[in-house]
């Protein structure tokens, strides 16, 4: 499967683009981020894991850190986590979950 993305001032998101919310994650799911223009600045393309959420944001704790990440109020290293918007944030695990139920029929 081959993810395009197109640029649609000042965000990325996919041509066929549906919101994301914060009840399509899961603690424990895997995410990448697929915007770098919002003042809180987290790198394109980093992954990390969600570790809680609120009504509106994931919770994620990144694999690297960065410039403006958090400790997520001490629960990890300084500069890994971020309270990030879903619709920014691309979830493997459900891609990764859908590769193995297919790949599991076809055996």
């Amino acid at each position: 499967m081959i993810n395009v993305y197109q640029e649609s001032f000042p965000f990325w998101h996919g041509p066929y683009y549906e919101k994301n919310r914060v009840e399509d994650f899961r603690v424990g799911n895997r995410v990448m981020n697929l915007n770098s223009t919002m003042r809180q600045y987290i790198p394109f393309g980093a992954r990390g894991t969600v570790v809680g959420k609120t009504e509106s944001k994931l919770i994620v704790m990144f694999d690297d850190q960065f410039i403006h990440g958090n400790d997520i109020y001490g629960h990890c290293q300084n500069y890994r986590g971020a309270q990030v918007d879903p619709n920014f944030m691309m979830n493997l695990s459900r891609q990764f979950a859908r590769l193995i139920k297919d790949n599991y029929k076809a055996a």
